[in-house]
């Protein structure tokens, strides 16, 4: 007799030693080269980080976004003094 979704066998992730240790591995040398490669482009000289030159769309979405929220936060600390003349 068949019981639909409770009926079902579902494989399991078995990894021996061998196998665990090739995805370590793996993973310390892709973030090893993404390291190099991300310090060479900043030695390279390649990225205009000069303020003459405009951000791109994301750059000053995110720079603007961030400023806002920061200004937001820290003025919640901030008591308004009272501007009312006497």
């Amino acid at each position: 007799m068949h019981y639909g979704f409770a009926d079902r066998q579902y494989r399991t992730w078995n990894f021996n030693d061998e196998v665990l240790m090739k995805i370590v591995t793996a993973f310390v040398v892709t973030i090893t080269i993404a390291f190099i490669l991300l310090v060479s482009f900043a030695y390279s000289r390649f990225y205009d980080v000069s303020a003459r030159s405009p951000h791109s769309g994301f750059t000053n979405w995110l720079a603007t976004m961030a400023m806002h929220a920061s200004i937001k936060r820290r003025s919640r600390e901030i008591a308004v003094p009272d501007l009312e003349p006497r």
